[in-house]
C-alpha cells in the first residue's frame, strides 16, 4: 500500500524483510489502517475527514487516491435505484432524463464533454 512515513519532522528508516517492527512500522500501520476505516465507512463525513487531513497536509498528494475511493464507496453505499414507474416513464418518452438535483445535470455535461 503506502511505504514509508511521511510526517513531518520524523524520520524513519525502513528496512524490507523480516525481524523487528520499529515506531517507524507501527505509525506506517496507523496511518495506513486510519485511512482505510474512513473509506470503508462509506459515508460523506468520511469524505469530509480526509479532505480536512488533505488541506492541513497538503504535500501528501497521494490522500486524493483514497479520497477518490472514499467517494466512491459513500455514493455506492448512497445509491437508490429509481422506481420501475420512473424508468418505465423514461423509457416511453425520449424527451425525459433522470436527475434529482441539478448537480447531477452538471456531473452529465462535464462527464459528455
Amino acid at each position: 500500500m503506502l511505504h514509508g512515513v511521511e510526517n513531518p519532522g520524523m524520520v524513519v528508516e525502513r528496512k524490507t524483510g523480516f525481524g523487528f517492527m520499529g515506531p517507524g512500522d507501527t505509525a506506517v500501520m496507523l496511518r495506513d489502517s486510519t485511512i482505510e476505516h474512513l473509506k470503508k465507512r462509506g459515508t460523506f463525513a468520511a469524505c469530509e475527514a480526509i479532505r480536512i487531513v488533505m488541506e492541513k497536509l497538503p504535500q501528501y498528494s497521494w490522500m486524493r487516491y483514497h479520497l477518490e475511493e472514499a467517494e466512491a464507496l459513500a455514493h455506492a453505499a448512497t445509491w437508490q435505484p429509481v422506481s420501475i414507474r420512473q424508468f418505465l416513464s423514461l423509457a416511453l418518452d425520449h424527451d425525459k432524463r433522470f436527475a434529482e438535483t441539478g448537480g447531477q445535470l452538471n456531473r452529465r455535461d462535464s462527464r459528455v464533454s
